[in-house]
C-alpha cells in the first residue's frame, strides 16, 4: 500500500512538472539573473496510511482517527532561477477521536528540516522547484481513559467535594529521521506577496520508538504518506546583477519628510516590499496630545533611473492612512525604502513587508505585522492586541503587555519577556525545536512532545492570552529581569 502511494505521487509530480515547465520555464536559467527570497505560513493535508494505528485503536476500545490530517507550519527559502534554492520548512498538528463513553485518542505529528531545491524554471511572476526536505520529526499517540463511573467507585461524594479524578493516560511515541521530496509551484501576483502549492511525500528513513510507562504494546507509528500544502508568503522575485550592492549601501538615495494629519483615523498602514520600518510612539518622545504622524522615508537604489521610478505614496482610505512604497518590477533587489515613523499613541498599526526588519519602541496601540524574511523587535509595547506573522527570522517581544497576542513563525526564534506578576494563559508549539519557560512566581505548566513540542502554561490568574507557533526553531518565554 505504501509503495503504491509513493509511485502514484511520483507519477503526479513528474506529470505536473511536464505540464508546468513550458509555462514557467521560458526564462529559467541561472544566467537570466532572476533571484528570489520569501517566507511565510502554510497549511497542509498529510495523508498517511492510518490502517495500522486505527486497527490498534479499535482493538483497544477506542474510535478510529479521522483522515486526512490537517497540519500547519511555515518556512522560507531563497535562490536563483536555473540553480539551487536553500531554506527550511516545518509543520505540525494533531487529530483526535472520542468514543461515546469518553475514551479519547490523539495523534500528534511534527516534521521539519533543511530545504534544498532546484529551480527548474521561472520568471518575475512564477517559480517551479523540485527539491528535498531532510530533517526529523516525531509521532505521538496519547490514549485517555476516563475513570470508571466518574470516580464514584473510589469516593461517592467526589463531585460534591469539588474533586475531579484525572483520566488515565497512556502515551506512545516514535521519532524519526526522514525526507520529504516535493515539487513546488509558486505564484507572485504582487511584488511583495506570493502563494505556493507543495506536492510531496513524507518518507521516514530511520526511526525509533519509546515504550509507554504502562508497558503496553507499541502501535505502528512509522507513518509515511502524501503531503499537500498551501502557503502564503511575503518576499519578492526580481532580476539581480552580480556584484550588486546590498540594501542600505546603494550608491543613490533620497530622503523625504512628511507630517500627516491622522485626526479621526483609527489605523496607520505601511506596505513596504523591501526595506526596514522603525516606529516609535509620540508619547515616548514628546509631551501633550498629538494626532499627526511624522514620517521620514529614505529611498535607496542602484541607479538614478531606479531611484527616479521609486515612489512613496500616502493615501487617505477614510478610516486609515496608508503609506506604500513601489519600485520597478524588473529591479527587485536593486532598491529599498526605509521608514522612520513617529505616531500618536492609541492608533492601530498594520505593517506588511517582504524583506526587512520591523522595530517598535514604546508603542501604545494594537499591532498587526506580516513579514516574509527579517526580524521583528518590539520593546515596551502596551497593546490590546498583537498579531505577528513571519516566514523566516527572529521575533523579540520584550516587556510585552497585551490582552491578546498571536505569533506565527515559520523558521526562527521567538523570545517573549513579561512582568513577573503577569496574568496570562499561553499555548506554544514547535514543529521542530525547543520551548523554554522561565520561572514565574505563579505558574502551572504542561509540556508534551519529543522533537516537536507543545506547552500550555498559566501564569497568575491567566487573564491575557498568548498563542505562539514556530515551524522550525525555538520559543522562549521568561520574566523581565529586574
Amino acid at each position: 500500500m505504501r509503495r503504491n502511494r509513493l509511485c502514484t505521487v511520483g507519477v503526479l509530480v513528474f506529470a505536473l512538472i511536464a505540464l508546468c515547465a513550458p509555462v514557467v520555464g521560458a526564462e529559467g536559467t541561472a544566467q537570466s539573473g532572476i533571484a528570489f527570497g520569501y517566507g511565510g505560513s502554510m497549511v497542509a493535508l498529510f495523508l498517511p496510511d492510518l490502517s495500522g494505528v486505527n486497527g490498534f485503536l479499535e482493538s483497544s476500545g477506542f474510535a478510529r482517527l479521522p483522515e486526512p490530517l490537517l497540519v500547519a507550519g511555515g518556512g522560507g527559502r531563497g535562490g536563483v532561477v536555473g540553480w539551487l534554492s536553500f531554506g527550511g520548512m516545518g509543520w505540525g498538528g494533531d487529530t483526535s477521536s472520542t468514543t461515546p463513553d469518553g475514551r479519547e485518542a490523539t495523534l500528534g505529528q511534527g516534521f521539519g528540516g533543511f530545504d534544498l531545491g532546484y529551480v527548474i524554471g521561472g520568471n518575475e511572476r512564477s517559480l517551479l522547484t523540485v527539491g528535498l526536505v531532510l530533517g526529523g520529526g516525531a509521532f505521538d499517540l496519547v490514549l485517555s481513559t476516563p475513570p470508571a463511573n466518574g470516580g464514584s467507585a473510589v469516593a461517592p461524594n467526589l463531585q460534591a467535594l469539588g474533586i475531579i479524578i484525572e483520566p488515565e493516560e497512556t502515551e506512545f511515541g516514535q521519532a524519526f529521521i526522514g525526507v520529504l521530496p516535493y515539487v513546488n509551484l509558486h505564484v507572485q501576483p504582487l511584488g511583495w506577496l506570493g502563494f505556493g502549492v507543495h506536492l510531496g511525500y513524507l518518507l521516514p528513513l530511520f526511526s525509533f520508538g519509546w515504550p509507554s510507562e504502562s508497558g503496553a504494546t507499541q502501535p505502528p507509528l512509522d507513518l509515511a504518506g502524501p503531503f499537500v500544502g498551501f502557503s502564503v508568503v511575503f518576499g519578492g522575485i526580481g532580476r539581480a546583477s552580480i556584484g550588486e550592492k546590498e540594501a542600505g549601501t546603494y550608491p543613490y538615495n533620497q530622503t523625504a519628510q512628511s507630517s500627516i494629519d491622522v485626526s479621526g483615523k483609527t489605523a496607520l498602514v505601511i506596505r513596504n516590499p523591501i526595506g526596514n520600518i522603525t516606529v516609535v510612539s509620540a508619547a515616548a518622545v514628546q509631551t501633550g496630545a498629538s494626532r499627526r504622524v511624522e514620517l521620514i522615508a529614505v529611498k535607496q537604489a542602484k541607479s538614478r533611473e531606479v531611484l527616479a521610478a521609486l515612489a512613496v505614496t500616502i493615501a487617505d482610505t477614510g478610516t486609515a492612512i496608508e503609506i506604500r512604497s513601489d519600485g520597478p518590477k524588473d529591479s527587485i533587489g536593486g532598491w529599498s525604502v526605509d521608514y522612520f515613523v513617529k505616531a500618536p499613541a492609541g492608533i492601530a498599526l498594520q505593517t506588511e513587508q517582504g524583506v526587512g526588519n520591523l522595530t517598535l519602541a514604546d508603542w501604545a496601540g494594537s499591532v498587526s505585522a506580516k513579514l516574509g524574511v527579517g526580524h521583528v523587535q518590539m520593546e515596551r509595547t502596551v497593546a490590546t492586541a498583537v498579531q505577528i506573522e513571519v516566514g523566516v527570522g527572529d521575533v523579540n517581544l520584550l516587556s510585552l503587555s497585551s490582552a491578546t497576542t498571536a505569533v506565527s513563525l515559520g523558521t526562527g526564534k521567538l523570545e517573549v519577556t513579561l512582568r513577573p506578576d503577569v496574568s496570562l494563559t499561553a499555548k506554544a508549539s514547535t514543529g521542530v525545536g525547543e520551548i523554554s519557560i522561565g520561572q514565574f512566581p505563579l505558574m502551572q505548566l504542561v509540556e508534551r512532545g519529543f522533537i516537536g513540542h507543545e506547552t500550555d502554561v498559566v501564569l497568575g490568574s491567566g487573564a491575557a492570552t498568548l498563542t505562539a507557533t514556530v515551524g522550525i526553531g525555538e520559543i522562549r518565554i521568561r520574566p523581565v529581569l529586574p
